[in-house]
């Protein structure tokens, strides 16, 4: 028998959807895999909530160039460091567990600006 103390304990949505903002940006493709069912609501709740009232997490619309009756989707990427910093803050108060690689992954992608201009969405 298990119970609250010995079951982990399960990622929300909301968590899956900031996880994946932090160590990568996140796609509508994405939400297929996570098995989220609309990740726009969880990221306008982190704009509304948790940033700053001209802060928002950039999107990026991008159409398959390859097809040409394929939807266009969203990429959802953070613009800077102290964004991301603090919603590396808010992700570990809500419960969610970052490696130290991650973190560290997660904020040396600003740390150079001329890699960050040439990163893929960002």
């Amino acid at each position: 028998m298990t119970n609250s103390v010995t079951k982990p304990q399960r990622q929300t949505q909301f968590l899956k959807v900031l996880h994946r903002l932090i160590v990568a940006n996140f796609t509508h493709l994405d939400k297929d895999f996570l098995n989220i069912s609309s990740p726009r609501n969880y990221i306008y709740k982190i704009e509304k909530n948790h940033l700053l009232e001209d802060e928002k997490i950039k999107r990026t619309k991008v159409r398959n160039p390859n097809c040409e009756h394929c939807v266009p989707y969203s990429i959802y990427s953070i613009p800077n460091k102290s964004m991301m910093k603090r919603l590396i803050a808010l992700y570990k108060a809500k419960g969610g567990e970052l490696t130290e690689i991650e973190e560290q992954y997660a904020l040396s992608r600003f740390d150079n600006k001329e890699e960050a201009k040439n990163e893929l969405f960002n």
